[in-house]
């Protein structure tokens, strides 16, 4: 097994290992104060640790590539912006003090005849302005908004 540092006219220093499980553990903090970069087709992997510090601006569109990311658990003072939709694949089972929770939990069997209607927060009659489209499943449904609902 090798090991090899080199530092480049710039001030760039590489590492490279090689042998037979070539790779680079540290067991001690690592700082990239200038950024980390992964070179394209390689991947970076983040187990049992948690990610902190991210800004907005480390966050802002284009920073992630194009695709489909599995969040465990995201806790956001602020807002998260979903350019192409939010899934929810999940249902903790309990309800947050505070807070409004979507879960993948729908229920389409067993309908009947009865007739339901919404009650709005005045007595005057509304049409409803549009239409938010939810997925359950692969099946889409719309669930209807109004502009207002006094009066």
């Amino acid at each position: 097994n090798h090991l090899a540092v080199t530092v480049g006219s710039a001030g760039a220093v590489t590492y490279n290992a090689t042998g037979a499980s070539a790779g680079h553990s540290f067991s001690d903090l690592v700082t990239a104060a200038a950024g980390l970069t992964v070179t394209s087709g390689q991947t970076l992997t983040v187990t049992g640790a948690t990610i902190t510090g991210l800004t907005a601006a480390s966050v802002a569109p284009g920073t992630f590539p194009v695709g489909t990311f599995t969040f465990q658990e995201v806790q956001a003072s602020g807002s998260i912006v979903a350019g192409g939709g939010l899934l929810v694949a999940g249902d903790p089972g309990i309800g947050t003090i505070s807070a409004i929770t979507f879960t993948d939990v729908s229920n389409t069997a067993g309908n009947s005849s009865g007739v339901g209607q919404i009650l709005l927060k005045g007595t005057t009659s509304r049409d409803s302005t549009g239409f938010i489209k939810i997925w359950v499943g692969t099946t889409a449904y719309y669930v209807p908004f109004f502009a207002t609902i006094t009066g």
